[in-house]
């Protein structure tokens, strides 16, 4: 897999290339850092990353979440916030993203690939990357792997840390994850160093509603949930070097399309 993404993957700290592993680790050429890879499952983490351990990270880890994740807890819990089939929010988010038969694209905050194998059919000749922090998620992604024709691959991966090269994709989607990021404008910013110029990215986002919004929000805080006020995400994809092309509200969510400048 990693040499199926040699041009895409990079260090998470300093972005340089890894070269082949060797030792069971991926080193970069760059600053020298290495990443494990335990049964074929790189680990591009940074051991300083300072990432809080919250409920939700935890649960997230669930070895049973994880099996009956895309089956029965996303299909239910997005037509609950959102009042849309999973299957009419992937395709809302894959006809807006519009890949090229032939671009490699992000899947960020993958799970178990449920988005990344309908984004694999899309890209035939292409070639699909999913980042998810969850090490239980990933290794049901890999066992759940089918061919597609696309090459998919898959790595563990910090979103404020991105293992990616500059300008290494064409496209970019994260369906769903956002309220779960300490610091989204850092998170936006590592996709839009990612993408190629022009590069489409689709996400999911929460949105609080027209009713007690603030009151939800801050109820939800302590949890480890963000929920964004309305034209907040927005505002931090333009800061970020997007420009907003299609928007969808969806009960608790926003879906957006958006383009890299």
């Amino acid at each position: 897999m990693a040499t199926a993404f040699a041009d895409v993957l990079g260090c998470p700290v300093c972005h340089g290339r890894l070269r082949a592993a060797e030792h069971g680790s991926l080193p970069c050429a760059a600053c020298g850092a290495r990443y494990p890879v335990t049964d074929g499952l790189a680990d591009l983490v940074p051991l300083d990353s300072g990432q809080v351990e919250t409920p939700n990270i935890r649960i997230m880890e669930s070895r049973v979440l994880a099996r009956v994740y895309e089956r029965a807890w996303r299909p239910v819990l997005t037509r609950l916030l959102t009042g849309m089939s999973h299957d009419a929010e992937r395709a809302w988010s894959l006809d807006r993203l519009d890949p090229a038969p032939d671009a490699t694209v992000l899947d960020l905050a993958c799970g178990p690939g449920n988005t990344t194998r309908s984004i694999a059919t899309a890209v035939p000749a292409g070639r699909v990357l999913g980042i998810d922090f969850s090490t239980a998620m990933l290794r049901e992604a890999l066992a759940s792997a089918r061919d597609a024709g696309a090459t998919v691959g898959y790595v563990r991966g910090d979103a404020h840390f991105l293992p990616l090269q500059p300008g290494s994709v064409d496209a970019a989607n994260c369906a769903g994850a956002f309220y779960l990021f300490s610091d989204p404008p850092r998170v936006l910013a590592g996709v839009a160093a990612a993408l190629r110029p022009g590069g489409r990215f689709t996400l999911m986002a929460s949105q609080q509603p027209r009713l007690g919004g603030a009151t939800t929000a801050a109820l939800m805080r302590p949890s480890g949930l963000r929920i964004y006020a309305r034209g907040e995400m927005e505002g931090i994809l333009d800061g970020a070097g997007f420009d907003v092309l299609d928007r969808r509200p969806a009960g608790f969510m926003l879906l957006l399309a958006a383009r890299r400048r």
